[in-house]
């Protein structure tokens, strides 16, 4: 079996009941796995930029949806798709 080499960042979204409501986790989820697998296809044999990881809760529901940056733990609320651009730009993209 061949090590993958490890993702730079680990962007860990909740898709759990409440920051899931209307599906609002899911817009999310779709922007950021379009955005993670562009900015890896970009660099390949390279290390990964970022991964992508959902949780069925993170304890934060009454400012969801959230999302977590790893290995910096870094943390975002209230998140829709005009806040998640900011995100991509600092953690998703290869620089």
């Amino acid at each position: 079996m061949i090590d993958q080499p490890k993702p730079a960042h680990r962007i860990v979204l909740c898709r759990g009941d409440y920051c899931n409501l209307g599906r609002r986790a899911d817009t999310l989820y779709a922007r950021l796995r379009d955005a993670v697998d562009e900015a890896n296809r970009a660099t390949p044999g390279e290390t990964p930029c970022a991964s992508l990881r959902t949780a069925n809760c993170l304890s934060m529901c009454a400012v969801g949806p959230n999302l977590v940056v790893y290995p910096e733990d870094d943390v975002y609320h209230h998140l829709d798709v005009a806040a998640l651009e900011p995100i991509i730009e600092r953690y998703v993209r290869c620089r």
